[in-house]
């Protein structure tokens, strides 16, 4: 937040992408949204905890889905199996997609 706000925050955007650490895979990216622009304009629904899974022929990002994490009323999260009830009632149709086998 303190690079984005130095260098990147303008009332010209909402948010500001990067990437991540480099990594053995070399994949992903974070996005930052200031909070007023962020409540204005998307629903925060949980956080799902992956471990990257090596590249094969069919894909080069690949993840193992371990927990799905969801706040609570005392705003920490409480963690469930991805296949749990809460997970496929919070994720709606993502949970039935990431059955299928998506990567």
């Amino acid at each position: 937040m303190a690079i984005y706000k130095r260098f990147f925050a303008s009332t010209e955007i909402d948010g500001f992408g990067y990437p991540s650490v480099k990594s053995e895979h070399n994949t992903g990216f974070n996005v930052i949204v200031e909070n007023p622009k962020f409540n204005a304009n998307l629903t925060f629904l949980g956080v799902m905890v992956c471990q990257m899974l090596p590249s094969d022929d069919q894909s080069e990002f690949r993840v193992n889905f371990i927990y799905d994490g969801f706040l609570n009323e005392k705003g920490k999260f409480d963690f469930y199996s991805p296949t749990s009830f809460v997970a496929r009632e919070k994720f709606g149709n993502f949970a039935f997609l990431r059955d299928l086998g998506l990567r």
